[in-house]
Order: structure tokens, then sequence, then C-alpha cells
């Protein structure tokens, strides 16, 4: 959190003041940075750092906890390392107090601290994903825009699902049926912009929404997670009785027979 950021970085003003460390620059990304290999994000301040150190901007350089600086594993800090080493600069882990020890004698507790970091990046990552598979399987509605004819129904004791929004349903109806009338979907989103209703993203419709829309597997019951394959019978099925099935089949023909 922030406060937690600007405790860290007190703690880390007192201690160069401890050491009669002259401060030139403090490196801080933005929030939601992670150091991690598992999103690989973009570290400007990171890389900018390196290069001011590589230029003899400075030659030590402080941090909370090593696991703040690299989540990579022993690899990346190893290198982290030997370039601290090659220029002859001095590296200040708060948690270790690497001034006290050396930073010859905390080369190993460094690069194991870095690999269990990255080791817990990993295993945490994988158990979010099981679980977020599990809740997929079993139909939860894990968050995100929901599909225009659904509706998210949440609750603080039982996880979030969807159910038809009937008023959103029967518009689907009415695309589709003017689609088999011979309109053209720039026209159906003329005309559902006439009667004043808009997308899911409180939106106007266009040629392109309504195409999109009328594709969709979610009207049969399908979602797709991430361009993978759909899975069949995720949400509540659009297609709840003969007429609407009959009208979708026809719809995906016309569509397929314009092209």
């Amino acid at each position: 959190s922030e406060m937690c950021i600007r405790d860290r970085e007190r703690t880390l003003r007192n201690k160069a003041e401890d050491l009669a460390i002259n401060i030139v620059a403090v490196y801080r990304e933005d929030d939601g940075t992670s150091a991690s290999s598992v999103t690989n994000d973009h570290r400007p301040e990171f890389e900018r750092c390196l290069t001011d150190y590589q230029a003899g901007e400075f030659d030590t350089i402080m941090v909370w906890d090593m696991d703040r600086w690299t989540r990579k594993g022993a690899t990346e800090a190893g290198q982290l390392l030997d370039l601290l080493a090659e220029h002859n600069g001095r590296l200040v882990d708060i948690s270790m107090d690497t001034q006290a020890t050396g930073l010859e004698n905390a080369r190993i507790p460094l690069l194991m601290k870095a690999e269990i970091a990255r080791t817990e990046t990993v295993n945490m990552q994988k158990r979010i994903l099981r679980g977020k598979e599990q809740q997929r399987l079993q139909g939860t509605w894990l968050g995100g825009q929901v599909p225009y004819g659904l509706a998210a129904v949440r609750s603080v004791d039982h996880p979030t699902y969807l159910v038809i929004d009937p008023e959103a349903a029967a518009n689907i109806k009415l695309m589709a049926n003017w689609i088999i009338e011979g309109c053209s979907t720039t026209e159906v989103a003329h005309k559902l912009n006439d009667k004043g209703l808009r997308t899911a993203r409180n939106a106007a419709w266009t040629y392109t929404t309504v195409s999109r829309l009328l594709r969709s597997p979610h009207l049969i019951g399908q979602r797709v997670y991430r361009n993978i394959d759909p899975v069949t019978k995720k949400v509540p099925d659009l297609t709840y009785d003969a007429e609407f099935i009959l009208h979708r089949c026809r719809m995906i023909q016309l569509a397929i027979d314009a092209r």
C-alpha cells in the first residue's frame, strides 16, 4: 500500500543517515509494478537505477529487501550482484544488514532469498490459477464486463453468478428478427439507438457491437477464456426456447452467406 511504501522509504532514509550515505536519487516504480518473473512487468525505474549506477552516479544501492529488488530468482540476483562487484559498489539490504556483513559474505544468503522469493511467487500463481480454474468449471463468474443479455448477482455470502436479463434477452431476440428480415448490422444498430437502447457498456450501438454480440458464444451458454475454445454451459443459456434457437441458426447462415 501507499502507506507501507512511505514507511519503507522513511526507514531507508534513516538508515542512510545512520551510515552517512548521501542520497542522490530515489527510484520508485508505479503502484502495481511487480519484480516477479510471473508478471514480467516493465520496470523503468529499476532499469534507470542500474544505468545511473553504471554511469558512476553513485556507488551504493539501498533496498528494503532483496525480494523487493528482484523476485526472478538467483540468476538475475547473481547478475545484479556481479554488476555491483564489477564497479566496487555496495548493496545495503535493510532486512539483512549487508553493510555489516559485506557484499561477498552476504552473496549466498542474498541468492537464496531471491530464489525463495521466486519459488513463492510461482507457487502462489499456480494456486491462484487452480482456484480460478475450479471456479470456472463450477460456472462462477470471475469478474469483468458482464455480457449483454445477462446480469450479475452479487452477494457477500456466495460467489457471483450470472442470470438472464429478461429485457436485454428480448432485445437480442429483436435483433435476430431484424437480421432474419434482411436488415444489415448497421441498420440494426440504428434501430437500437433510435429506441434509446444502450450496450452493456452503456454506449451507442454500432455495426461492430451488433455483429460481435450476435456471434458471441455466450448466447448459447458458452464462455471463451483468453481466446481458448468455448467452454460449454458456463453461463446461463439465452437460447431458452426453440424459436430463438431457430432464429440463431438462420441468423448465422445469413451472416455466412453474406460474406
